[in-house]
């Protein structure tokens, strides 16, 4: 009886080691997003669906400013072309010009992505750079032949306040869009 013991406990002690790795590191995470020493992102949802990775999603950057719309994407494109079967960008400036062209692209869903905002990287001296520190954007998905809303994503990128150079906004938003990607294609 005591040889069955022993096995039991070496097998509890196995089994407590193989989860205290994953739990420090989901722990340090934690706490250095909350202390700034990492980069850090936030997403919220309205709605939790999760689309096939075989959709085609026809993505529009609804700003003003040319050099931003092509960051944004860019960043949207990579990161949504890891888990979906097309992302395919277009040059659109108004939501139902967006969605007239991914009509024409025969594409399943459109992503429309507003800047509501985009905060510079202020260097010690109190100039300001080209680059981010921080930026507030709004992911809006159609379902391309109704034309309806089905979901929306607010997601908020921050550079680590412990960081001496801003981001540029492809590189700033890329690790949250696929994080935002990941979540909608339903995980790995």
């Amino acid at each position: 009886m005591s040889c069955y013991k022993a096995a039991l406990i070496a097998a509890l002690l196995l089994l407590i080691s193989a989860c205290e790795p994953a739990y420090i590191k989901q722990e340090a995470q934690h706490y250095s997003r909350q202390l700034g020493i990492v980069d850090d992102y936030d997403i919220s949802r309205w709605h939790s669906y999760v689309f096939a990775r075989e959709s085609r999603f026809v993505i529009a950057a609804i700003v003003d400013d040319k050099e931003s719309q092509e960051s944004l994407l860019q960043a949207a494109q990579r990161a949504l072309g890891h888990y979906f079967a097309q992302a395919l960008p277009i040059d659109a400036s108004t939501t139902a010009s967006a969605l007239h062209q991914a009509r024409l692209q025969q594409g399943g869903f459109m992503m429309t992505i507003e800047l509501n905002a985009l905060d510079r990287f202020q260097n010690l001296d109190g100039s300001y750079e080209s680059a981010y520190k921080q930026a507030n954007i709004l992911l809006s998905i159609y379902d391309i032949n109704s034309g309806q809303v089905v979901d929306k994503v607010s997601l908020k990128a921050t550079k680590s306040p412990l960081s001496f150079t801003g981001e540029d906004i492809a590189t700033l938003i890329y690790k949250p869009m696929l994080a935002v990607a990941k979540e909608l294609s339903g995980g790995e």
